[in-house]
This record gives C-alpha cells, structure tokens and sequence, in this order.
C-alpha cells in the first residue's frame, strides 16, 4: 500500500485489514497511534495531525485548571479527551539560625485514581551539614486511560557546604519539571523561585564564608493520557507549589510552582 493512509481511505483501525495494510507499510507517527489506541478504536484526526482519521467537523476545544480542585465535566458530543498534568514543584531550603526546610509540592490528581503526578519535595536547609535537593516527583496512569507519556521530574540540587574553602556557602538549583523553568540557586541571596509549572524552588545562598547554603526543591512529575469514550465527569486536584524555608537570620529558599492540568477536547 503506497503513500500515506488518508481520512478518507480509513475510519477505523479495522479497516486496514480489509485495504491490506501492514504495520510496516505505516508511517512512523501512524504506527505509534494505532498502536496506542488498539484494533477497532475510532482513529481521530487530531491525534496524527489529519493523516489517519474521522475527520470530524467540530474543533478541539480545551479547558486549563491553574489551582485548587473541583469536578471537570465532559462536554457533550465529547468521543475522546487527552490530559496533560503535572504536579506541584517543591519549595529551596533557607539559610542561616533558624532556618528551614523547603515544603513539598502537591500531587495533581484526575479521576479516583486514574491519573496520578506527584508533587516534588522541599529541599533541606543550611542547618544540615550536607543539605539534600528535594526529591523529584514521578506519576502513575491506570486503565483505562491509555498512556502518552510519563516523565519523572529532576532533584534539586544539594546547597554547597563550602566549610574551609573561603566562599559563601551557595544554595542548590530547583529541579526542573517536563516544563522547565526551575528557581536558581543564589549566594547571599534568596533563592529564587520556580517560573515553569511544577519546578522547584532554588536554595538559599548564605551570607558569611565557609558556610552552607540551602538545597534546591525537587521538580513534580508530569503525564499525558487519552481517555478514550470518556465519563460525564471526573473529580481532579491540581498540586499547589511548595513554600520556599524561612531563613529568619539570612536568607529565604526560593517557592515551586504551582502544577498545571490541561484537558483537549475531541469531537
């Protein structure tokens, strides 16, 4: 079979059979789809940019839910959603008397356990002798959504203790989450806080020399699901980003960002 599969040769994955198809015969991103979705579910036309597909008349539509939690109610006419999500990033640790660790991020949840992004950790203080980046985040996606992809967020950096060295102790960089945009890790400043959804926060640098600053907050994981011929509704949560450490005497860890949901609408 030559050329690409078109809408208007195939509706179905049940189709190919009958047209003599083989997977090889596919190209690459058709092969991965029809993969994905399985034998004798409806192919949509968004899903492979128009090359496999029903081609229905209605766009996508979209719906984004930046915090808090509540209940996402399928629109009517909807056949298929896809669900981007990540967590919450995690808060830098502080520096100096007093100070504390960062907290940790919220999970972001979608369905009673059916997509699942955890939040990252705070990272630990300067009153640790080796403060630890914050760990990072990971995700869990159960039937009968059918997984997309599935990225565990990055530690955070541990703050330097640069005891008999002569500099100020530096504070760790925030882990990053599938979206980038981590906080900085600074010296004799605070931390600097997460710009990317679900990013950690970055450690505080510390003030005096020969000190330690604080660790970075671990970044949140992120997934992305079909949910094919989906329920009227579905309770989610979106995972608040964790609080940067006090540093009372010094300096403040830098906060996470919040985590993000994203929900795609087919028709």
């Amino acid at each position: 079979m030559a050329g690409k599969i078109m809408n208007a040769d195939i509706q179905s994955v049940s189709e190919l059979t009958a047209k003599g198809a083989t997977a090889a015969e596919l190209p690459n991103d058709d092969k991965v789809y029809v993969t994905a979705l399985s034998i004798n579910k409806t192919l949509k036309q968004a899903i492979v940019d128009g090359d496999i597909g029903g081609g229905g008349s209605t766009s996508p539509t979209i719906q984004i839910f930046t915090a808090g939690s509540g209940t996402y109610t399928t629109p009517v006419g909807c056949s298929y959603i896809i669900v981007k999500m990540v967590g919450g990033g995690g808060g830098g640790g502080g520096t100096g008397a007093g100070a504390s660790n960062g907290s940790a991020g919220g999970d972001s949840t979608f369905g009673t356990s059916l997509l699942f992004a955890g939040g990252g950790l705070g990272g630990e203080s300067s009153l640790s002798s080796f403060p630890a980046g914050g760990d990072n985040g990971s995700c869990v996606i159960n039937s009968p959504a059918i997984q997309i992809i599935n990225v565990q967020g990055e530690y955070g950096d541990n703050g330097l203790n640069t005891n008999g060295i002569g500099f100020r102790g530096v504070g760790g960089r925030g882990g990053n989450s599938f979206f980038g945009g981590s906080g900085r890790g600074t010296q004799n400043a605070d931390g600097q806080n997460a710009s990317g959804f679900g990013s950690g926060g970055g450690g505080a640098g510390n003030s005096a020399t020969g000190t330690t600053g604080g660790a970075g907050g671990g970044g949140a994981g992120f997934c992305e699901a079909i949910i094919d011929s989906p329920s009227a509704s579905y309770l989610y949560a979106v995972g608040a980003g964790g609080n940067g450490g006090n540093g009372p005497a010094v300096n403040d860890g830098g906060a996470g960002r919040n985590g993000r949901i994203i929900v795609l609408e087919f028709y």
